[in-house]
Formats: C-alpha cells, sequence, structure tokens
C-alpha cells in the first residue's frame, strides 16, 4: 500500500509538472514538447517515448520530440507517412483513434514495421493521436516497451492528458 501510494504522490507530481508547461512553457517549443514526451515516458515506465506532427506539404508525419531514440532509430521512425492499419502510429493518425499494439511481432498492423521495430528495440507500442481544440489531427503521441504490454486504464488517462498538453502546447507554438 505504502509502495502503491508513492507511486501515486509521484504520478501526481508528474501530472502537475504537465500544467506548468500551460502556463510558464519553457522558452523553446522543442523544449515543452520534450518535457510533455518524457512525462508520458515516465508515467509509464516506458522504454522511448515518440511525439510526431503531420506535415501536411511532405504527407508524413515528422519527428518533433523524442525520447531514448537515437538518430539510427529517428531514422527509421522519425519520418513516416501515415497508413490506415501500417503501425500503430500510422493508424493511430489515419483512423484518428488511441492504438494499442501488446505485442509488435503478433500484431498484422505491424507486419512490415518488425524488422525496424526489431532493431530500435521495442515489442509493444501505445499511439494516442492530438487534435486541436477544434479537431484538427495535428499528430500522434506514442510510447514504446522492449518488451510486450498492454497499458493499463490510468496509463491511457496519463495519455489522454498528455496528448491534450502537447496539442495546448502546439496550438500556442502555430
Amino acid at each position: 500500500a505504502q509502495a502503491a501510494a508513492a507511486r501515486h504522490t509521484a504520478d501526481l507530481a508528474r501530472l502537475h509538472e504537465l500544467a506548468s508547461i500551460r502556463v510558464t512553457a519553457p522558452p523553446a517549443p522543442r523544449e515543452a514538447l520534450q518535457h510533455v514526451v518524457r512525462i508520458l515516458v515516465d508515467l509509464h515506465g516506458a522504454d522511448f517515448g515518440l511525439l510526431s506532427l503531420f506535415d501536411p506539404e511532405a504527407g508524413s508525419l515528422r519527428e518533433a520530440a523524442s525520447v531514448g531514440l537515437d538518430a539510427a532509430a529517428l531514422a527509421l521512425v522519425g519520418n513516416i507517412a501515415p497508413l490506415r492499419g501500417v503501425g500503430a502510429c500510422g493508424t493511430s493518425f489515419t483512423e484518428r483513434r488511441r492504438v494499442i499494439v501488446s505485442d509488435v511481432d503478433e500484431d498484422p498492423a505491424c507486419e512490415g514495421l518488425r524488422e525496424a521495430a526489431q532493431t530500435i528495440g521495442f515489442r509493444a507500442v501505445h499511439s494516442t493521436p492530438l487534435f486541436s481544440r477544434d479537431g484538427e489531427i495535428l499528430g500522434v503521441l506514442s510510447v514504446h516497451f522492449r518488451r510486450p504490454r498492454t497499458p493499463s486504464p490510468r496509463e491511457v488517462e496519463f495519455a489522454d492528458i498528455c496528448a491534450r498538453a502537447a496539442a495546448d502546447t502546439v496550438a500556442s507554438i502555430r
């Protein structure tokens, strides 16, 4: 019970940091988005995090902030065309819904991305779409795990809160 209470208190402190971003964002927009991704990674206990924004001119989702992904990993997932039914991020964006891939090796939507996932070192993904206040889809916020995993209902709520903070930050940048 003490461990659960300590975790709950730590989670609330991380969520409080999101509120401070909205009030007093770090000086650089990328820093603000990076902070949101870092908080979501921490709240999920994830290994990697990626916030991709849609670039309408290129027709692709481009990395705007990441945690734990090196240059080689970003070369594989940092600029992808969002395709329906292909991968968690692409599906989340095109279908405008949360996508949870509990095991990349078993999910048919990840068939063409398994080699990239293996190279980077992740087996599970939780992707949440970002929407502006007027409903425009802006991008996707994802966390990745080295082992097969499904997020808890609480982690799903955290993802929604972080996605809202990221979308508000994008709106203020614009």
